[in-house]
């Protein structure tokens, strides 16, 4: 309430309550009024105001109350929480947590509290109440593209894979003109965050002038948080090429092998996880790596990709006719970085054309 402004009551109560959810939400859950009051002088068109808060005790944690796990251990959720005894129950705090459970993807409902018992405050123990998600789920689907035609895909997800705090994903799809296995193997959240995991795919994609079988195995360690994401890991990976059509006459195969190491960066301002209609989100991706190849030279080479998709309100532009619309744009560059004559892995490549991609050019058939 800014001096000079109209004093209005609504205005006036609005700011009392919005204060006290302020004082609330920084870890003083018992805070309330000790006293408030506004003595208006109509003769000089003034109001005076005054309020004193008993901000009461600051609560801080105890430790977690778990309720709801039956097959997942409670030191997942503590290391998921990444808080210990004595730390200030802030809102940001309970809700940063809540949030990294819900995309854990081991639970399908989750509530965080606490009691605001200020003779408790100095040790309250953080209410955690959960619904475990399945252990088990098999996912089925049948779709369509312009790029690669009718495809059928049988996804099978183990939440506790080997009765140990694992998570196991298979992915198997098979199309007209791509035929792939996809698999992984995780730990659940560690400290920090962190996540060790083994993975492999394997792969068989027909383009418009070529046919390329890969297989790729990699080792490494995941931290996800709400604003940001690294991947670091090491990767094997095979590839075999072979031309279609005329091309394809007197044609070697090309067979090329790499082994990398890799880091993946993802930074997230945005104004809703799920839905986002304003902010943006930034990829960065770069890799060191030494390739061979039956057509090239054996050496060193490296990768870099960059990816900006931003979003915006369309709202305030002349004539309004946008309002309550969105906009959203992408930028994407790449680049290898590699000496004459040596070959590396088709898909460490960038390949374009089709309809997710540069449009009137067939699918993968610019590169």
């Amino acid at each position: 309430l800014p001096v000079g402004a109209p004093f209005r009551d609504a205005d006036w109560r609005s700011a009392k309550t919005a204060t006290l959810a302020r004082l609330r939400a920084a870890g003083y859950a018992a805070a309330a009024w000790a006293g408030t009051g506004a003595e208006v002088d109509t003769a000089e068109r003034r109001a005076r105001l005054f309020v004193v808060a008993d901000s009461g005790p600051l609560f801080r944690a105890s430790g977690l109350d778990l309720q709801g796990l039956r097959y997942h251990d409670p030191e997942t959720v503590g290391h998921i929480a990444g808080f210990g005894a004595g730390t200030p129950l802030t809102e940001a705090l309970l809700l940063d947590f809540q949030e990294r459970l819900r995309r854990a993807g081991l639970f399908d409902g989750v509530a965080v509290g606490f009691d605001p018992d200020p003779a408790h405050a100095d040790a309250t123990p953080v209410q955690v109440r959960l619904r475990e998600a399945p252990r088990q789920v098999w996912t089925f689907g049948v779709g369509v593209s312009d790029n690669t035609g009718p495809r059928g895909s049988v996804e099978h997800l183990h939440r506790r894979a080997f009765g140990r705090a694992l998570t196991a994903r298979n992915l198997v799809e098979w199309g007209r003109v791509r035929q792939a296995w996809d698999g992984e193997i995780a730990t659940h959240p560690l400290a920090r965050q962190f996540r060790w995991l083994v993975g492999g795919s394997v792969e068989r994609l027909e383009g418009d002038a070529d046919v390329v079988l890969a297989q790729r195995l990699r080792l490494g360690r995941t931290q996800n948080m709400p604003r940001r994401d690294r991947f670091s890991f090491v990767e094997a990976e095979r590839s075999s090429r072979r031309l279609l059509g005329p091309e394809r006459v007197g044609a070697p195969e090309d067979e090329a092998l790499a082994v990398s190491v890799n880091h993946h960066l993802v930074l997230r301002r945005l104004d809703d996880p799920l839905l986002p209609t304003d902010g943006f989100t930034l990829s960065l991706q770069g890799n060191l790596g030494r390739a061979t190849s039956t057509l090239g030279s054996a050496g060193y080479f490296s990768r870099l990709y960059a990816r900006l998709t931003v979003y915006r309100p369309l709202d305030g532009l002349p004539g309004g006719w946008l309002d309550g619309w969105y906009g959203q744009g992408r930028v994407e560059l790449g680049q290898v970085l590699r000496p004459d004559g040596v070959r590396i892995p088709d898909a460490q490549q960038f390949r374009a054309g089709g309809d997710e991609s540069v449009r009137g050019y067939a699918f993968r058939s610019l590169g």
